[in-house]
């Protein structure tokens, strides 16, 4: 999938590419039980049983750009709590370059946003989703994990298929689907955009474990705006997106009071 120049972009990683997986972060973690060297990027074709946040269907077909890329980080690290943001900033990032330097039939593309805390939207569509997944490193002690970071981007959905699949699951119907190519008249290459997401992350933690901010700056959805977050119990609660905090925890301005939410999602 990667040409020779391209593996060069991202030296360092050992690159697995398959036709055909179950999912991406599945076989990153098989990789891992076999001693494969670290850090690593296991890409695929297509992925038959990829999943979501709360275990949702993650839709992979040959118009989609599915991979995962497993890394060690010692415990300590500041951006391990932060690894999802962090990871759909940087994705967001390596789209809007994309789309920026593509001939697109809008003379100014819709931004790529992070809906907290691992959906990337536009224009209220959703073109992607980040999976985290950590453990603690066996062959390397308590002190260790291993992080495996799971991306999907719906490229082209020209056979409607995402968007069919989407549409029957009610709790994604709100925002629907999109993709990249809609609006841009060349094709939008797969591997490039793998090449520069991987480089994307990989400065995001590096930056982010020399000088921590405490909040992460990006292009979040309806930051400053009113929303409704669902809670893992299924309390909704209503508030003002005042931002990101560094540990991941979205900034909730609630009658008046600023909570740290770290778990549930924005549901409008």
């Amino acid at each position: 999938m990667l040409s020779p120049s391209q593996r060069q972009q991202i030296d360092g990683y050992h690159f697995h590419h398959y036709q055909c997986v179950d999912s991406t972060n599945t076989t990153a973690f098989a990789l891992l039980n076999d001693s494969a060297a670290t850090p690593l990027v296991v890409s695929t074709q297509r992925q038959t049983a990829g999943k979501g946040q709360h275990n949702r269907q993650w839709c992979s077909s040959e118009g989609s750009l599915t991979f995962s890329i497993a890394m060690t980080m010692d415990r300590r690290s500041t951006a391990m709590p932060s690894l999802p943001v962090l990871s759909g900033l940087a994705v967001c990032r390596s789209i809007n370059l994309t789309r920026q330097f593509k001939s697109c039939a809008n003379a100014a593309p819709q931004e790529a946003q992070v809906k907290w805390p691992n959906d990337v939207l536009i224009d209220n569509k959703k073109v992607g989703g980040i999976l985290v997944q950590t453990r603690p490193s066996v062959p390397r002690g308590n002190e260790f994990f291993e992080c495996v970071i799971g991306i999907g981007i719906n490229i082209n959905d020209a056979d409607g298929l995402i968007r069919q699949t989407v549409a029957t699951d009610q709790r994604d119907a709100l925002f629907g689907a999109g993709d990249l190519q809609t609006g841009c008249q060349h094709p939008i290459s797969k591997s490039k955009l793998l090449v520069d997401i991987v480089g994307q992350i990989d400065n995001a933690i590096n930056l982010f474990n020399r000088c921590p901010p405490e909040i992460l700056p990006g292009p979040f959805w309806q930051s400053g705006n009113p929303i409704r977050v669902s809670r893992p119990n299924g309390k909704i609660i209503n508030g003002v997106h005042m931002g990101v905090a560094s540990d991941g925890s979205l900034l909730l301005d609630h009658d008046g009071q600023i909570e740290r939410i770290y778990s549930g999602s924005i549901v409008g």
